[in-house]
């Protein structure tokens, strides 16, 4: 079969089929079982690209000359691979759901039955998928839920039809029916981009009273989860930490060409809105219509919520996580976890300016009407500038700095509060990291939860703030964020909140990103991410030139600053030096003697951070 074979096209009202000449001068006319192929424009004397599958290899074949009499032996291997591939429609299977479009999504050869498939390709019509590299990467990373496939397309020894629909659920054929061949032209415009992405219907999501099996969404059979026919699962998420560039990292994320956002960056679903269904939560994906017809590999959100918690880790475990036999191995899916760390100090300085020193300056320049705050405020004048305010009623950074770290002093000391009290809740025998706590070594100290102490009164809202308050009682706190004022300090020790996630997920489930690598070699650490992830290789360069997402003043999501402005911020507030561009916007005074006692402070948890998770940093 080493030499081409030419196909006779015949004009037809919905396009051209295909028929294979007899060895004869005269081509008869195309049998009665004759399958409509993709639509391909010019006349008869096109060469068109035949991909064949074989039991044990493929072999391409090029037309280049009339076919030969050696055609008769493999005309039945032709026709029943065109029968097998050639469908431009779904078809119901015994499952209830419809057969996964091979012969449309895939090409190269892959059809209904991997081994007799053969797929006409021309200029007019690209398959958005190449079997060939989008489901092994260089590294030989396989994206989350393409395992079947991957393995499937990539094994030639496997002789099996493809019943998997990567990361998204077979569709039912009761709900939804699409003609695949369509729907990859119509999408092909917007390959490769974030435009016209289209999002399920929210009323798939029913109301009233939903049974517990709708808030889980592991198994890929319909059976099972006929809730979730047609919803694509992320392949990834980024818990946080929150102030160390996540917006930035989801933005250069899903520009990566096979990468498709979420309806909104931060959905905060496993922290906040886990009452609801996992319907509701997957209807904020890519339908399935534009996720495969535009051969996306994964799509993802970035929750910074997720990260402090230890009821999250083990909560996305739970419920997103596929289970699956796979020649009798059995194999484990669910999103890949991304985590990005900051240098402690530089974190804690931002956070104290995001959560106090702005929504402070809010509530003194607009006076609320919240009767306790008003009361605090009673002794305060109206109408005075933000540096008065700032001098006179705001605590420092220091202040609340010690008052923080006099407190996680005593509570993380071995046997402490934290640790016991963690324990109690969470270990043996009933807590849900019973296992953790026997199987592992792993210190699972939740300091977020057991370190801060309660409130004293209603002008001393946390005990660790009872002395600065009765020293400074014009000072502003009261009507704030105090849990996260609270934990400044604490929000930093990253080991300590990335131990639950290890204690739930692999170390190759696991990628951290340190927030400098991103900021000064963006292109570099967006590559390392995507290979992480099992997706193709690609050039970030373009992406991240446009700058960095959420910084400094100019807050929100979606708002870049490009790094020209960036690099004028700086020098317009005398600093130079590369390694403080993550501070850009934020005028905390840190003393020398306070620097080094964080220092001293972070060290140990920082020296855990690199050994649990096999990567440095460069803070210090």
């Amino acid at each position: 079969m080493g030499r081409g074979m030419r196909w006779s096209p015949i004009n037809k009202s919905r396009g051209k089929y295909f028929s294979l000449p007899s060895p004869a001068a005269e081509s008869p006319p195309p049998s009665p079982g004759a399958i409509e192929l993709p639509t391909i424009n010019g006349g008869d004397d096109e060469e068109y690209e035949v991909y064949a599958v074989h039991a044990s290899h493929r072999s391409k074949i090029r037309t280049v000359a009339a076919i030969s009499v050696a055609v008769s032996f493999i005309l039945p291997l032709i026709v029943t691979g065109v029968v097998h591939s050639a469908k431009s429609k779904n078809e119901s299977n015994a499952n209830g759901g419809v057969d996964f479009p091979s012969h449309v999504l895939l090409g190269n050869g892959f059809g209904g039955n991997i081994n007799d498939s053969l797929l006409v390709k021309s200029e007019d019509f690209s398959p958005p998928y190449d079997t060939r590299k989008d489901f092994r990467n260089e590294l030989g990373k396989v994206p989350p839920y393409w395992e079947k496939i991957e393995l499937v397309v990539n094994s030639p020894n496997v002789f099996s039809s493809i019943t998997s629909w990567g990361p998204c659920y077979r569709p039912s054929s009761k709900e939804i029916s699409i003609d695949w061949l369509e729907q990859v032209h119509h999408e092909t415009p917007y390959r490769f981009s974030n435009d016209q992405i289209v999002y399920p219907q929210a009323s798939k999501v029913g109301d009233g009273s939903v049974p517990q099996s709708h808030f889980y969404a592991g198994d890929d059979d319909l059976v099972k989860n006929q809730n979730l026919s047609g919803l694509c699962r992320p392949g990834f998420l980024i818990i946080g930490q929150a102030k160390c560039g996540t917006s930035s990292l989801y933005h250069y994320l899903t520009g990566h060409p096979r990468v498709l956002p979420a309806s909104q960056k931060q959905l905060d679903y496993f922290k906040y809105l886990s009452f609801k269904p996992m319907e509701w939560y997957l209807s904020n994906f890519p339908s399935i219509q534009t996720f495969l017809a535009r051969g996306a590999i994964m799509t993802g959100e970035s929750s910074p919520s997720y990260f402090p918690y230890p009821e999250v880790p083990h909560l996305i475990h739970e419920r997103t996580r596929m289970g699956s036999q796979i020649n009798t191995a059995s194999r484990v899916s669910h999103p890949k976890i991304i985590a990005i760390v900051r240098d402690p100090i530089s974190r804690a300085m931002s956070s104290y300016k995001y959560n106090y020193v702005d929504p402070a300056m809010k509530m003194l320049l607009k006076r609320p009407n919240d009767p306790k705050v008003k009361a605090a405020m009673s002794n305060i004048a109206e109408g005075m500038t933000e540096s008065y305010y700032r001098e006179n009623h705001l605590f420092s950074f220091e202040d609340l700095v010690r008052a923080e770290i006099s407190v996680l002093q005593q509570c993380l000391k071995p046997g402490g509060v934290a640790e016991q009290m963690s324990r109690r809740k969470y270990g043996p025998p009933n807590g849900i990291y019973a296992d953790a706590y026997i199987d592992s070594a792993l210190p699972l100290v939740n300091a977020d939860e057991f370190c801060y102490g309660e409130s004293v009164s209603d002008s001393v809202p946390l005990s660790q703030w009872a002395y600065l308050i009765r020293q400074n009682p014009d000072k502003v706190i009261i009507g704030l964020d105090y849990h996260l004022i609270s934990s400044i300090v604490g929000r930093s020790l990253y080991s300590l909140f990335l131990n639950w996630w290890y204690a739930k997920f692999s170390d190759d489930d696991i990628h951290v990103v340190c927030t400098e690598e991103l900021h000064f070699h963006p292109a570099k650490a967006m590559l390392n991410v995507s290979l992480f992830l099992g997706l193709p290789e690609f050039d970030f360069s373009n992406v991240t030139a446009e700058g960095m997402y959420n910084v400094g003043f100019h807050q929100g999501y979606d708002t870049i600053t490009s790094w020209d402005d960036i690099q004028n911020e700086a020098e317009a507030e005398n600093d130079t030096d590369d390694r403080d561009f993550a501070n850009i916007g934020y005028d905390v005074n840190l003393s020398d003697e306070l620097r080094d006692e964080l220092v001293d402070f972070f060290q140990p948890y920082n020296e855990a951070l690199f050994r649990l998770t096999g990567k440095t940093c460069q803070w210090y």
